[in-house]
């Protein structure tokens, strides 16, 4: 078969624009540091890639609500300390009261102030959300007399594919269930302005059973922070070596391609080299 000048010149252009694109795609690995910058570079290689992507964008989904559950674990931790605290200065009152009959008025003023205190934290926020009003989280869980509007709604978040923790602290549980500790303090509060000590001396006990509920209610607060954090600790390593894994498979070895890019510049100018050479006796021929 003969090859006439024309065919062999085409030729000469396709293998120089072939290398052409090859060294574009070259440079372009180069530039984004990317093994594959679209589905035509490696289609398996970017179903892959998006599958990665996606299981990454799960897991740190889960590390985002990890986070926000030890804040909300932390909030509620403290809120219950400082009630914990007053409760505790109500037992001091009683005892004092007892003890100090001509105080008793003044002490009946640091009871009402304790009492607010108390229904101030029960009402307390993380951001825009009511701790303790279970799903009803834009609407303060507790009335100035102590009455509960919340709905004991469960606060889940999840941190797994099958895992699920509860951290809601249901308002009426902690502050109502055992002994209504507003109820309490008002009676405290009744009782000193009164004088009445056979009903201050009544109310040691119930602020003591007040005092060992709420113990038990942080200690299982703990519990759940103890839970997020084994968790959390897990998704970081997981995450890390899916990331590890990711770029694997992703990033481009640039040693390599800079490599390949002097190889493909090597070539594509020994082609120029050689079609000039076939190229300059046809535009003689045709001089002629």
């Amino acid at each position: 078969m003969r090859v006439t000048h024309q065919t062999a010149s085409a030729s000469v252009i396709n293998n120089m624009r072939r290398q052409s694109g090859q060294i574009l795609k070259t440079q372009e690995t180069i530039a984004s540091g990317k093994r594959i910058n679209r589905s035509s570079d490696d289609p398996r290689g970017m179903a892959r890639i998006l599958d990665m992507r996606q299981l990454l964008s799960t897991l740190n989904q889960y590390q985002r609500n990890t986070t926000q559950g030890e804040l909300r674990i932390d909030t509620l931790e403290t809120t219950l300390a400082a009630v914990d605290d007053f409760v505790a200065k109500a037992r001091g009152i009683v005892a004092h009261a007892n003890q100090n009959t001509d105080m008793q008025a003044a002490l009946a003023g640091e009871v009402a102030k304790i009492r607010e205190q108390v229904i101030q934290l029960a009402n307390n926020r993380l951001g825009d959300t009511y701790l303790f009003a279970g799903h009803n989280t834009d609407t303060a869980p507790f009335l100035d007399d102590g009455t509960y509007t919340g709905d004991g709604g469960s606060y889940h978040i999840r941190v797994g594919q099958t895992s699920e923790m509860v951290l809601q602290v249901d308002g009426n549980t902690v502050f109502k269930d055992t002994e209504d500790i507003f109820l309490i303090l008002e009676n405290l509060q009744t009782a000193l302005e009164s004088s009445d000590s056979v009903q201050i001396q009544n109310q040691a006990a119930p602020l003591a059973r007040i005092q060992e509920h709420l113990q038990a209610v942080r200690a299982d607060i703990g519990g759940n922070k103890d839970q997020l954090e084994v968790s959390g600790n897990y998704l970081d390593k997981f995450i890390l070596n899916m990331e590890t894994y990711l770029a694997d498979l992703e990033e481009a070895d640039l040693t390599e391609a800079v490599l390949a890019l002097q190889f493909q510049n090597t070539v594509y100018e020994a082609a120029l080299v050689a079609a000039a050479d076939l190229i300059q006796p046809s535009l003689l021929q045709f001089l002629r």
